[in-house]
């Protein structure tokens, strides 16, 4: 039965563009998790899927989407989210912030010219930067992500600003406990059951939980 299905879902999927397939998959992947591990799984949404790291940030009027290469250090600073710090300015291009911790980074770090919209760590100082004018190449200045969403707006960024994630990778926006099955001990965004020392984001109770 289940290779019948199995088959019946590839030949679906055959017949869609990447994108639907994908879409198609997750939605039919969740349900079935959902089904097995006694979970309720809603508002996936097929904007949601999606492979990149992008994050928010805002000072309550002005919103910056930005999106994250693949880098340690960026994906250093996505793990520290979400934060609440104070932007400041610098030079005539820039604004930046400090992160409550340092941020990582490795030899995969990439240096280069900073056209506006660049998101950068300068890493001697351990500060974040975000460009809203163009800035050359420097040593230790690594690029983290360019904005995709706002940024024209940078520039009037003031205050306290918060710096979070957007979206899910999973498309899962919400879910409940099906007090019918066994207590959760602990789901990846999936839906599979999250293996003993997982990093990341873990489903518990109900709740999304950043684990470090």
């Amino acid at each position: 039965m289940k290779k019948n299905i199995l088959s019946l879902v590839l030949l679906l999927t055959a017949c869609f563009t990447p994108v639907q397939a994908k879409t198609f998959l997750f939605n039919y992947g969740a349900e079935m998790a959902g089904k097995n591990v006694g979970l309720i799984v809603s508002s996936a949404s097929s904007d949601d899927i999606s492979d990149a790291m992008k994050i928010r940030v805002s000072d309550g009027t002005n919103d910056i989407t930005f999106e994250l290469n693949e880098t340690s250090a960026a994906k250093s600073l996505y793990e520290m989210l979400p934060l609440e710090v104070k932007v400041e300015n610098y030079s005539n291009n820039e604004k930046i912030f400090y992160p409550p911790t340092t941020v990582s980074y490795g030899a995969d770090c990439i240096e280069g010219d900073c056209p506006p919209g660049t998101l950068a760590l300068f890493s001697p100082w351990g500060n974040v930067v975000m460009y809203y004018g163009a800035a050359s190449r420097y040593s230790g200045l690594y690029i983290l992500g360019q904005a995709v969403d706002g940024a024209d707006k940078i520039q009037n960024l003031t205050g306290t600003i918060r710096v979070e994630a957007v979206g899910s990778i999973s498309g899962i926006q919400s879910m409940e406990a099906d007090n019918a099955n066994h207590a959760l001990r602990g789901y990846a965004p999936n839906g599979m059951i999250a293996a003993e020392g997982q990093k990341g984001v873990v489903i518990k109770d109900g709740k999304k939980i950043l684990v470090k």
